[in-house]
């Protein structure tokens, strides 16, 4: 996954959520916009965690995928099955 796929699928209107999928197995869910924030160069995004009440922030290098909250992966991303 790049992150022109991921600043892509931020963008998508209408919104779909969506989750991250990274290196270590754990995947976020992204169910809005405006709980990411990339940082200026592109390589880490912030993610609002709900139930920590906390931002993470990702190392998008270690994204191995995005794929739709309804099973089917991003047109443009790959599939971590």
């Amino acid at each position: 996954m790049t992150t022109d796929q991921l600043r892509k699928h931020i963008r998508t209107e209408p919104f779909r959520p969506f989750s991250i999928h990274l290196a270590d197995g754990r995947s976020i869910t992204i169910d809005h916009p405006e709980i990411v924030a990339l940082s200026r160069g592109g390589r880490t995004a912030s993610i609002w965690i709900e139930g920590d009440q906390a931002f993470e922030t990702v190392d998008l290098l270690l994204a191995t995928s995005l794929k739709e909250a309804n099973g089917h992966k991003n047109p443009n991303g790959s599939d971590p099955s």
